[in-house]
């Protein structure tokens, strides 16, 4: 999608609603079938998994269904553009798959939201209410796992009249270690500026060559031909014949 007027700032419901168009432009896939796209394209960008984030089928109702009151990470803005357009590919809905090439639009889009939207609450920083006091278990009645175990308190340590409590050595999370005062959230990375933006970018189009004969059926039936000699390579009985009918109508030797 292009948008030549493109505001300094943007609400996250208008953000939410480009999201959503795009969805639509790529042929609205399901919520799975983008989860399955992005699968394949963190696949296809391992190498640059720190920046991408996996999509849920969770994360995709809530977002898209503006249950959530805070922008989604870039990280999963690109993730999800990348798996509009990977499954439009794979559907037929659109023959030519422009890639990283739309990204920095997006990231435009992206930094007026920012701009637009005020921030959430850092994670950890509301108040965590103490839990409720294990109701005692009656005859008639099963026991739950926390009445056996005792409750966890707010000040993430066991209370000390719990029937059960882990080693005085247990194990506990150092953010300092890492440079952090405290945990901060996947949602709340930071903007990528033009130059680490075009870095980031130049990284992700850096893929190993294809092997010849890939590039050879590319040329000839194009991206669904390769899909097929994928399908037909890993013992996919349907795809092989498929493939054999195209190598036919293109008069070429299967």
């Amino acid at each position: 999608m292009t948008d030549e007027s493109l505001p300094a700032t943007a609400t996250l419901d208008e953000f939410i609603g480009w999201l959503v168009l795009l969805r639509e432009e790529c042929g609205s896939p399901s919520l799975r079938d983008l989860v399955a796209s992005s699968t394949q394209v963190m696949h296809r960008h391992r190498h640059e998994r720190s920046r991408l984030q996996t999509l849920s089928v969770t994360a995709l109702s809530d977002h898209l269904g503006r249950r959530r009151k805070h922008l989604p990470a870039w990280g999963w803005v690109a993730t999800y553009v990348l798996a509009c357009q990977e499954y439009a590919r794979t559907s037929g809905a659109c023959l030519d798959d422009p890639g990283t090439a739309t990204l920095p639009a997006w990231h435009d889009r992206y930094r007026a939201a920012r701009a637009g939207s005020p921030p959430a609450p850092p994670p950890l920083q509301a108040p965590v209410p103490e839990p409720a006091e294990p109701v005692p278990t009656t005859a008639g009645v099963e026991e739950t796992p926390r009445d056996h175990y005792g409750a966890w308190s707010a000040a993430s340590r066991w209370r000390p009249d719990d029937l059960a409590s882990p080693d005085n050595g247990a194990w506990t999370p150092d953010f300092t270690a890492y440079g952090v005062s405290e945990y901060v959230g996947l949602d709340y990375d930071v903007l990528l500026d033009d130059a680490d933006l075009q870095q980031w970018l130049d990284s992700l189009t850096r893929l190993p060559p294809e092997p010849l004969v890939v590039r050879q059926y590319r040329s000839m039936i194009g991206a669904h031909g390769v899909d097929l000699l994928k399908a037909a390579e890993g013992g996919d009985a349907e795809a092989a014949y498929r493939l054999a009918i195209l190598l036919l109508c293109e008069q070429r030797p299967a």
